[in-house]
């Protein structure tokens, strides 16, 4: 359900607008797909390899093109959302060095007292031209306000092109935009989180 506002020199008129949404999701719910008028969305509790994720936004999409031929995007992103977990005993919340590059966690250094922190989070912005990534970094911290605790640390990811894009434009603009976050993620992490990283051998 939505509101339609009318503004005329003498008169504005409100009326409610009904609209439809589709929801389906995997076998064992672990992704979910969204259909609106408005917004076509995929979320996945369980990331695992970017050729489902590929196969599977392509295959709607192109659902959606061959139903409605003239239908244009005007937003497509690519969003990942990395939370970073160490249980290993003895280590500081606030250590990170070992695990991702030391630039990101500079800004640890200004307090007097780190045990007191509760949050850390930085966002940058990159215009690539036609492409444009948020990234935001740091410590979000599942126990605020209280102080930091948990070793968990939030890589996300958010690149997206606002401009007009037919069926054609869809393949290669989200495989440009995976593989410029896919660098740019290997580029702020370490060897030592690489080894933890690795599948475990079956």
């Amino acid at each position: 359900m939505g509101k339609e506002f009318l503004i005329g020199p003498s008169v504005t008129k409100e009326r409610s607008i009904e609209t439809k949404e589709w929801h389906y999701y995997g076998k064992n719910r672990e992704k979910h797909l969204t259909v609106t008028p408005d917004v076509m969305l995929i979320e996945y509790n369980k990331y695992e390899h970017y050729e489902t994720l590929r196969a599977d936004f392509l295959s709607v999409s192109n659902a959606l093109f061959d139903a409605y031929p003239k239908l244009q995007v005007k937003r497509l992103g690519l969003r990942y959302i990395d939370n970073i977990t160490i249980r290993i005993p003895d280590e500081k919340p606030m250590e990170w060095d070992k695990y991702l590059k030391p630039e990101l966690n500079s800004i640890f250094a200004i307090a007097d007292n780190k045990n007191t922190i509760s949050r850390v989070f930085h966002v940058l912005e990159f215009n690539y031209g036609e492409d444009s990534l948020r990234f935001q970094f740091g410590m979000f911290n599942p126990d605020y306000p209280a102080p930091i605790r948990k070793k968990i640390y939030t890589l996300d990811y958010d690149m997206y092109a606002t401009r007009i894009l037919d069926k054609s434009d869809m393949e290669k603009t989200l495989d440009r935009f995976h593989e410029k976050v896919n660098r740019s993620f290997e580029e702020v992490i370490t060897d030592e989180l690489r080894k933890i990283m690795e599948p475990l051998d079956e």
